[in-house]
């Protein structure tokens, strides 16, 4: 592997991250697929109750299924302001991007993601997508933030 300085590292980070964005709306899902780990099975929770991911086919299937699901719909990611860091062959991400839907709607959503530096680049090992709800519709409790 070859060393590389902390702005190169935050930088190929933030690009992978706005790549695995673009999948939803151009449909193409190579950046999600071909940058899974090899080294490591990998885990994705998605939005959905039922979306935990630690089996690799059937997380590609899938991952291509919904890219080409929402594209067609018109949806488009947009990261907010990455928080990246890293520490020799590893980073990890947590951003707030919005997702926009063809009519106009925005989702405010979460994300956070570890990476691990393989020889051919930066793969994904971990990721969390998730929508927020307020504590009180989930616990009926107000909880201090």
């Amino acid at each position: 592997m070859t060393a590389t300085t902390t702005d190169q590292t935050t930088e190929e980070v933030r690009r992978f991250l706005a790549d695995l964005y673009d999948t939803f709306s151009t449909g193409d899902a190579a950046a999600w697929t071909d940058r899974i780990t090899r080294a490591h099975e990998p885990v994705v929770i998605g939005t959905d109750p039922e979306e935990f991911w630690d089996e690799r086919e059937h997380l590609v299937a899938t991952v291509r299924a919904q890219a080409a699901s929402m594209a067609a719909s018109g949806v488009q990611v947009r990261a907010g302001t990455p928080r990246i860091d890293h520490h020799g062959d590893v980073a990890w991400i947590a951003d707030e991007p919005t997702m926009t839907l063809a009519d106009g709607r925005r989702i405010r959503m979460r994300l956070t993601a570890v990476l691990v530096r393989e020889e051919d680049g930066w793969r994904h090992a971990q990721v969390h997508l998730s929508v927020g709800h307020p504590n009180e519709h989930m616990l009926d409790l107000a909880l201090p933030v």
